[in-house]
């Protein structure tokens, strides 16, 4: 059913301050133009929205409880997968408030966020579709005939209706509002020579002319390319330049699709204001075909450009319809140096074309051409995203390497035909982010993936960078302090827990149950915890396991350290329910790391000695650690107990069984959308509960030789973590799989002549 307001009264209030929110998850570190520019649109109609910006403000519960319709600004992948979380959020706080999800990433996924949160859905050109749902809702009428806007009975496209009329500057368009958002010093800065300086962000254009197989751009807009008037760019730089901005970053997909009007805007810009620097994004392609622009672009006050440059690989940047050659990127790296403007390559790593060899030859690259302080640590880490609707699915070889559509991650997983280059994308990825968590120099950090690279190749690892690292104060090239990319999954860091003011940290979303609190959140946990236990033959029940800042009231402390972190699970499963703090950890110094528990010095010497000791024996090499998953957050307390006696909501719940149980479990959550992409895993056990944490899906693990000394795990058992607020959902669909499950057993008896 369409959720419409009811009677006049209640419709007017729609015009009430607050009745109407734009909610924004991630857009690179900028402040919000997604939610801007509605509000510009909104405003201008009489209306009053409010924003929020979750990337750098805490949720305010009390606002989200009044508001009667929330949009949710999906730019990009990072921001869709923050944007269920918040969605999940807002229904279990306001279950009558109408959600709508809108951007880039939402018409490609229309159907899965209708069935599951979303009201509407918007895409493509935006603004006008949301003002006139917004209008209709205000009226009381019925959305589901307004062009562009999917509803529950009707999927559509995205629309391309133009919104700004005319790019003449004469015409009163409507400016993005952004009095009530964050202040500039709460995003990203421009570092330049030691010193930052606040940046502002605007769009010249939206949309690109160019079909490259990998952009989520092209499944919406289809080669077509929108202007936005140059007196609407102009003023926004004005507004940002009053409040404090000296560098603008414009936020176009490829900022010189539209030479002309783009020189025309940065010119008008330099004349008004000949202090204010910029950057902006380009292909290529473009950079060699505008070649003769880069010394005016320079003069203007340009000081660098970001660049899709992907690969250095001519196949992979074919398989990927870039439109450049190796070859190109060392011309257009000439162009920009003779131009005295800094090219920031941004990179796909990681494909399934692109051997080991190849990446180590993108690092030769990376290295021979001075680009290490140029190229973001991160963009070593990207691994090429494959979301519903792309351009890839239908124009290239790539079916051959993907699984099943992970619909709750909104992207269909793949597989490296050298199972090496998956190992290396998980250790690659865990060394940029320890880098980027200790604000490591990047020259460092590049030398620990060439050395982990060299290592998975079976090479002496190279250390060519540390005689330059011993420099700090090397000269840098300028760049954002937010690392630039969108066509990625989000880091651990970017898909951080929720906070809101009024409970702080939400792990991994809430649900219902989570808000209710109290008796009839004990007694749903109960029935979960009977249910699987129930449905499955469990003989060990399933325990809940919450990492917590302090531990909960009436839950007492655990009365001996046990040996390993896995004996606490043990413990729970015989009835007790307990919380730990660190140092009750510092007896399995491995399953303190994968905790995320700080270690004194002693017990870090015996963690290291123990890995030593394990890589003397051939038990697991070097290369590995770095892949095993392990807490970010800071570690207080975590919690125990069978799920039928939780008084508290669960991170993950943990189910000990046979390889029969959980197959079933694995059916049930494949049903649900949330069952991990990953293979089973083996040792540490432990590290089951962050691969389940921070992925939000499930995960399998067959066990390792201490757990099951210490928790007598049988040689046909193993463990199904499964995320607390999806328990729930798996479930649900528990009890259709093992239905199911039966009778096709006594069809596939019947057909062997065993019907027993």
């Amino acid at each position: 059913m369409e959720r419409v307001a009811g009677s006049i009264e209640e419709r007017s209030l729609l015009k009430h301050p607050g009745a109407i929110m734009f909610v924004s998850c991630y857009e690179l570190g900028h402040q919000p133009l997604g939610i801007a520019q509605p509000m510009g649109f909104l405003e201008q109609a009489g209306f009053a929205p409010v924003g929020l910006d979750i990337a750098v403000e805490n949720i305010d519960e009390s606002a989200l409880r009044l508001a009667r319709f929330v949009g949710i600004s999906v730019p990009m992948h990072t921001a869709l997968r923050l944007g269920v979380r918040v969605a999940e959020l807002i229904r279990a706080l306001n279950p009558a408030c109408h959600i709508c999800f809108y951007g880039l990433y939402a018409s490609i996924n229309a159907e899965y966020l209708l069935q599951r949160l979303a009201d509407s859905v918007v895409g493509g050109e935006y603004e006008i579709l949301l003002q006139s749902l917004i209008e209709a809702l205000d009226r009381g009428q019925a959305i589901s005939l307004l062009e562009g806007v999917s509803s529950r009975n009707r999927v559509v496209g995205p629309s391309l209706q133009r919104v700004y009329a005319s790019t003449a500057s004469t015409i009163p368009h409507p400016i993005p509002s952004r009095a009530g958002l964050p202040m500039l010093d709460q995003y990203a800065r421009l570092e330049q020579n030691g010193t930052e300086r606040l940046v502002g962000h605007v769009e010249a254009s939206r949309g690109c002319l160019h079909h490259c197989l990998h952009c989520p751009i092209v499944p919406v807009y289809d080669g077509r390319l929108f202007l936005v008037p140059e007196a609407v760019v102009l003023e926004d730089v004005r507004r940002q330049v009053r409040a404090g901005a000296t560098h603008i970053t414009f936020g176009d997909p490829d900022f010189l699709n539209g030479p002309g009007h783009s020189m025309s805007i940065v010119r008008a810009m330099h004349k008004e204001f000949p202090y204010l620097t910029f950057d902006f994004t380009a292909k290529i392609e473009h950079l060699l075909k505008r070649r003769a622009l880069m010394p005016d672009l320079s003069a203007q006050g340009c000081l660098f450009v970001i660049s899709a440059v992907e690969s250095f690989s001519d196949h992979v940047l074919e398989r990927l319809h870039k439109g450049h050659t190796g070859a190109d990127i060392m011309t257009a790296l000439g162009i920009m140096c003779e131009a005295g403007i800094v090219l920031r390559p941004s990179l796909v790593a990681f494909t399934p074309w692109t051997s080991l060899d190849e990446y180590e030859r993108m690092l030769d690259m990376v290295e021979t051409h001075d680009l290490i302080d140029a190229t973001d640590p991160v963009q070593l880490s990207i691994r090429l995203l494959v979301p519903p609707g792309s351009a890839l699915l239908a124009k290239s070889d790539i079916q051959r390497f993907l699984g099943p559509l992970d619909q709750a991650g909104f992207q269909y997983p793949w597989t490296h035909p050298d199972e090496r280059m998956d190992r290396l994308h998980q250790a690659v990825s865990a060394i940029v982010e320890a880098g980027a968590k200790e604000a490591e120099d990047a020259m460092v950090t590049f030398d620990r993936i060439r050395a982990i690279t060299d290592r998975m190749a079976g090479r002496h690892a190279k250390s060519s960078t540390r005689t330059r690292v011993s420099r700090p104060d090397r000269p840098k090239p300028p760049r954002l302090t937010e690392s630039w990319f969108c066509c990625a999954e989000p880091t651990t860091q970017q898909f951080r827990p929720l906070k809101t003011k009024e409970h702080g940290e939400i792990q991994h979303g809430w649900s219902y149950i989570q808000l209710k609190g109290g008796p009839e959140m004990e007694a749903e946990l109960m029935t979960q915890g009977t249910q699987i236990q129930e449905l499955l033959g469990l003989k060990v029940p399933a325990v809940a396991i919450a990492f917590r800042d302090t531990a909960p009231a009436g839950i007492p402390r655990v009365t001996a350290p046990a040996p390993a972190g896995c004996g606490y699970w043990k413990l729970a499963a015989e009835g007790q329910v307990f919380y730990t703090e660190a140092s009750d950890h510092y007896t399995c110094p491995v399953g303190a790391h994968t905790h995320g528990v700080d270690l004194p010095p002693q017990v870090a010497t015996e963690l290291n000695g123990l890995v030593q000791t394990m890589v003397e024996m051939q038990y697991l090499t070097m290369a590995d650690i770095p892949m095993i998953p392990r807490r970010q957050e800071t570690f207080h307390v975590a919690v125990y107990a069978p799920l039928t006696k939780a008084t508290f909501t669960p991170d993950v719940v943990l189910v000990r069984g046979t390889v029969k149980q959980l197959m079933l479990l694995a059916e049930a959550a494949q049903v649900a959308g949330i069952a991990g992409g990953g293979a089973t895993m083996g040792r540490p056990t432990c590290s089951v509960l962050p691969e389940s944490l921070q992925s939000g899906h499930t995960a399998t693990s067959f066990g390792c030789i201490g757990n099951r000394v210490y928790t007598g795990l049988g040689d046909d058992e193993g463990y199904y973590a499964i995320p607390g607020t999806k328990v729930a959902d798996v479930v649900r669909k528990l009890a259709i799989i093992t239905e199911a499950n039966r009778q096709l057993e006594k069809f596939h008896r019947s057909r062997v002549g065993n019907p027993s």
